[in-house]
């Protein structure tokens, strides 16, 4: 607990220079030397408590002495009787024992409707998500996904949708996941024994940013046939805006869009604004990018759709709430090897 409060006091005092004035992100200037100490500062301190304090109690293994005083937390949390639980051994074998090679990779909030893990809920989300577009009653459909991840849509598609989609052209930011998807992809489509006009290609590459794709990316995109631009969970992200890759799509490789996204409601209340305000700053969002159902189709219309064509299809209610629950629980099970009140918190809180 000490090492939150010294990290509660210690950021507003590193993060306050940048508000106080306007020109710290001048490197020569005195206010971003005195962010960088006092940022410092901080950092050293949280550091200090996080592992300084717990080698008291076994310096010879930071992880077994953050064990340490982990299991006298719980001594003085749980008590039997009213006297102290005493525990000589608490859950911390679930450290040695994780499955560190995971089955899948998803990242989305997912579908909750039958749903009782987070991996079934992804690729429920997918899925329904090609369903209410109409991709899996087409054939011979291109799909670019942006925001790809690790492609574990691909894997979908691999496995349940090789008629309907012949070529998939995914584009991550991050080159690790791209290391990661392509040596899966290759592993997917060795045993799924495909045709020779089917492929399944990832790429590096700011999706928000055409401009900076490479000639290869390009080149594949423009000749693609019935091209649908896919994006799962990821647009909200994209930095500086949608509406380039909007534009693109639209413009250049002339594909229909398929997307899952966060939509605010319009008029919300105060307290809802602020829900929304800190729940999209802990995920390093502004909310400015989280747009309303008019915003998007304004943005959809200005990129060159067609109004009357843009359907949306609701589904809060077997998203948020159902997801709460389930790091909910999760967290149970984490609470057991670490503090993690405040990623629980912060999900039943905007689920609320």
């Amino acid at each position: 607990m000490y090492r939150y409060m010294v990290g509660f006091f210690s950021v507003p005092f590193a993060l306050g220079p940048i508000y106080l004035f306007p020109d710290v992100s001048n490197d020569n200037s005195a206010p971003f030397y005195l962010f960088l100490s006092s940022y410092a500062i901080g950092f050293v301190m949280a550091m200090f408590c996080t592992y300084v304090f717990p080698l008291y109690h076994c310096p010879s293994n930071p992880l077994l002495s953050h064990m340490v005083s982990r299991r006298k937390a719980m001594n003085k949390k749980y008590q039997i009787e009213g006297e102290s639980a005493d525990l000589a051994y608490g859950m911390e074998n679930l450290w040695f024992n994780a499955d560190l090679e995971p089955q899948t990779l998803w990242v989305n909030l997912g579908y909750w409707e039958n749903a009782t893990h987070s991996s079934q809920a992804c690729q429920a989300l997918f899925r329904k998500l090609l369903d209410e577009s109409g991709i899996s009653s087409q054939r011979d459909v291109s799909i670019v996904e942006v925001g790809c991840g690790c492609a574990e849509t691909a894997l979908v598609l691999l496995k349940h949708y090789t008629d309907q989609c012949r070529t998939w052209i995914g584009l991550t930011i991050s080159p690790m996941q791209v290391r990661m998807a392509d040596s899966r992809l290759q592993k997917a489509q060795k045993a799924a024994a495909l045709n020779c006009d089917t492929e399944y290609r990832i790429f590096h590459a700011d999706a928000a940013r055409p401009e900076t794709w490479n000639e290869d990316i390009h080149r594949r995109v423009k000749s693609l046939k019935n091209p649908w631009l896919v994006a799962v969970d990821t647009l909200v992200d994209f930095r500086p805006s949608r509406k380039a890759l909007l534009q693109y799509a639209r413009n250049e490789i002339h594909a229909s869009v398929a997307i899952t996204d966060h939509l605010v409601v319009e008029n919300t209340s105060i307290l809802d604004r602020m829900k929304l305000w800190v729940s999209f700053r802990l995920l390093d969002t502004p909310l400015r990018h989280v747009l309303s159902r008019q915003q998007y189709i304004d943005l959809l219309v200005e990129c060159g759709y067609e109004a009357e064509k843009i359907s949306f299809v609701p589904y809060t209610e077997r998203v948020y709430a159902p997801y709460s629950q389930f790091i909910d629980q999760q967290g149970q099970r984490w609470q057991e090897m670490g503090e993690v009140n405040g990623i629980i918190w912060t999900f039943r809180w905007l689920a609320g």
